[in-house]
């Protein structure tokens, strides 16, 4: 089996769930299949060393039209289609081998099948609610992945929600559609005890804050909740401050009670889910939800959105909310810290999050592949 990667998630995103997918899975690909060869193609300013490693994954770089063509000026509207008929050259005879994008990305005159993975429909569902300002961004992001689906002999999708949007959005027939769910890191685990990297009482926050992660709705209700001042916020990652949020802060009078930590490595945050009174979670639509399965492996209470994503991740473990209902947070907010961290609720989390492993994610992705030869 041979199988054709663009590496182009790793142009786009520098840290992420999209990037860690094929991180995690195209070498465990590899040792499941002795017969499958990888050509995983790398584009310029990306570090070899942060892409997936093994023997039977070759490294391909992408020709940098952008550099040997110029007047800039004047190529600008050709080089999209440049570069793929470059790398189309590059990659020879196409009869035989596999296609997959890490997003959505189409191959010319392809004669193999193609395969995509699904992470979520955001911009779809929510074109005109949070991208307003920026359609031309996100309609080029929906068209680029309609063609590809178009193109699709098999849609791998990263939950059952996803496929679900999938269908309904893009008419793809039931038996070009499947499911592979995702997992989280196995340094993700309970501690026997956790360093206080954080003394004081905390709940925790994790990953970017933008529009549909309805961040702005936790804030409020933070703001609002009684016991702030006895326990403070921690959130974790996705970049500094803004401006706009800076003003929110101090507008609810919350600079001295929650704490942002824009980066921290895997053994940090195993020790903060470890620690946190509850993990926060109010995101309005998601495609999976990794951070549900690292709370769950560390035994950390789970406040979270009834989404569908979620409750197919987390099942019954997490205190759920309506999305955007600050009143329902409020009241999920004092049950959680009424219960506390160890009870047959965090028990039943633990449990759950065993049965998500990269290795069975690779065994999807792999079975799936197989259908396809």
């Amino acid at each position: 089996m041979d199988l054709i990667v663009d590496g182009i998630i790793y142009l786009n995103q520098k840290f992420g769930g999209i990037s860690r997918i094929y991180t995690e899975t195209l070498p465990r690909l590899c040792d499941l299949e002795p017969e499958l060869t990888i050509t995983l193609l790398a584009y310029p300013k990306v570090s070899p060393e942060r892409l997936p490693q093994h023997k039977r994954i070759t490294l391909r770089s992408i020709p940098d039209v952008y550099r040997h063509i110029r007047p800039y000026r004047f190529w600008r509207p050709y080089y999209s289609q440049l570069s793929k008929l470059a790398t189309r050259a590059l990659l020879g005879r196409s009869k035989g081998k596999i296609w997959c994008s890490t997003y959505y990305t189409s191959p010319i005159a392809w004669a193999g099948p193609q395969v995509f993975v699904a992470y979520d429909f955001v911009y779809e569902k929510y074109r005109q609610e949070y991208w307003q300002n920026e359609l031309s961004g996100a309609d080029k992001v929906i068209q680029n992945k309609a063609a590809a689906i178009s193109k699709a002999d098999l849609v791998i999708c990263i939950s059952e929600a996803t496929r679900q949007d999938l269908m309904e959005l893009y008419h793809v027939p039931d038996h070009k559609a499947v499911v592979v769910h995702l997992a989280h890191k196995s340094s993700f685990t309970l501690l026997d005890e956790a360093v206080d990297l954080q003394k004081d009482k905390f709940l925790l926050y994790v990953g970017n804050r933008i529009r549909y992660k309805r961040f702005d709705i936790l804030l409020r209700a933070y703001a609002n909740w009684p016991s702030r001042f006895k326990i403070g916020l921690v959130c974790v990652g996705g970049g500094e401050w803004t401006d706009p949020e800076k003003q929110e802060l101090s507008r609810y009078g919350l600079d001295n009670h929650v704490t942002l930590l824009p980066q921290v490595d895997d053994q940090h945050l195993c020790r903060l889910y470890n620690q946190a009174s509850a993990f926060i979670y109010p995101s309005q639509y998601e495609g999976f939800g990794i951070p549900l399965l690292e709370a769950m492996a560390c035994g950390c209470p789970i406040i979270a959105s009834r989404i569908p994503s979620s409750v197919e991740v987390a099942e019954s473990v997490p205190f759920f909310f309506t999305p955007g209902n600050i009143d329902e947070l409020l009241v999920a907010l004092d049950q959680a810290m009424s219960e506390g961290r160890s009870t047959p609720r965090t028990t039943e989390g633990l449990a759950l999050a065993r049965h998500f492993s990269w290795e069975n994610t690779a065994r999807g992705f792999l079975q799936a592949l197989r259908a396809l030869e």
